[in-house]
């Protein structure tokens, strides 16, 4: 009976978390951008499932780089560019999707460019 009490908190924890964004509004980005993100993220391994943009499977190249807690900011990254670098080809490049955990606003933006708000659920 012990071991069971001490994997019921493992269990419930291991699941996926599925968030499904769909766009609000622009802050003037100049960018193309989806109408629904679809997340999936697996909090206990800090990794990324499964990302979607209006349907089209892009997960091979994004990363979770913040992603431990649903109390928490979720960031999803695009490989091998850094938003914050000031290099052209990281700032032509870079995309990042965030997902606020205290109001579930989603927020995709470039370097140097306005972004785009998404309404996010939790399912």
């Amino acid at each position: 009976m012990l071991i069971i009490f001490f994997f019921i908190p493992t269990l419930s924890w291991s699941k996926n978390i599925t968030y499904t964004c769909n766009y609000a509004k622009s802050y003037e980005a100049n960018f193309l951008y989806p109408e629904l993100i679809s997340v999936v993220v697996d909090l206990q391994q800090q990794s990324l499932i499964t990302y979607k943009e209006d349907g089209n499977e892009l997960t091979d190249s994004y990363y979770c780089e913040r992603c431990s807690s649903t109390k928490d900011r979720v960031e999803i990254w695009t490989k091998k560019y850094n938003p914050w670098s000031l290099n052209p080809i990281d700032t032509d490049n870079a995309r990042v999707f965030e997902i606020y955990a205290e109001d579930l606003v989603g927020h995709l933006w470039r370097p140097l460019q306005g972004g785009y708000d998404y309404r996010c659920k939790i399912s």
